[in-house]
C-alpha cells in the first residue's frame, strides 16, 4: 500500500459526510425562524430606524461642488 491510499480513503469518507449532511438538512423539517432562542420567529416585525435624515441628504452639482 503506497502512501497516497489512506489520504484518498479519507478524502472520500469525508466527500460522503457532506453529502449525507446536505441530504439531511433537505429532508428534515424547516424550523420557523433562525432556532437560536433569539424570539425573531415572534410578533411582527419593527420598522427600522432612519439612520440618515432627508435634511443631510443634499446633492451636489456635476462640477463636484456642494450646493
Amino acid at each position: 500500500m503506497d502512501w497516497q491510499t489512506p489520504f484518498v480513503w479519507i478524502a472520500i469518507g469525508l466527500a460522503a459526510v457532506f453529502v449525507g449532511w446536505r441530504a439531511y438538512r433537505l429532508v428534515r423539517p424547516i424550523k420557523a425562524g433562525c432556532g437560536g432562542g433569539c424570539g425573531c420567529a415572534k410578533g411582527a416585525v419593527e420598522k427600522p430606524s432612519v439612520l440618515i435624515t432627508p435634511e443631510q441628504l443634499i446633492l451636489r452639482s456635476k462640477t463636484g461642488q456642494p450646493q
